[in-house]
């Protein structure tokens, strides 16, 4: 079993690959809640979403809608059941001339060994539901 910061980088990596690894399985429960937020939008920039399906709705809106690119994890701080981490990812394209580096921080509640809530902040707009 991987500790809670590799399971976060491994969380991040899905973020910009689009890939979820199946060593996410063993700590998302069916009640693991997930967010994603504009951290550059109104308060109604908000997506969230439920269990392993939607763990893989969250990645597949990144990639999908935001356009999340290749990211890294660059710190990460753990304090009681809380840890949050931090780093840059390309958003807004596939194409290097239109996609922009920017910062994302991801706040991941733990109770044991499960993730019970994940909140993800992008610095980038959400575009219009």
């Amino acid at each position: 079993m991987a500790d809670r910061s590799e399971i976060t980088d491994i969380f991040c990596v899905a973020i910009s690959s689009g890939n979820v690894s199946a060593l996410l399985e063993d700590c998302v429960s069916e009640q693991t809640t997930w967010a994603v937020v504009s951290g550059t939008g109104p308060r109604d920039s908000e997506r969230n979403f439920l269990g392993m399906p939607g763990l893989r709705n969250l990645v597949d809106f990144c990639r999908g809608t935001l356009k999340t690119g290749a990211g890294e994890m660059t710190g990460c701080v753990m304090k009681g059941d809380c840890l949050f981490a931090f780093g840059k990812i390309r958003v807004g394209g596939v194409v290097e001339k239109s996609s922009l580096e920017t910062s994302f921080a991801v706040n991941l509640v733990w109770r044991g060994l499960q993730i019970v809530s994940a909140q993800l902040r992008i610095m980038w707009p959400f575009p219009p539901t």
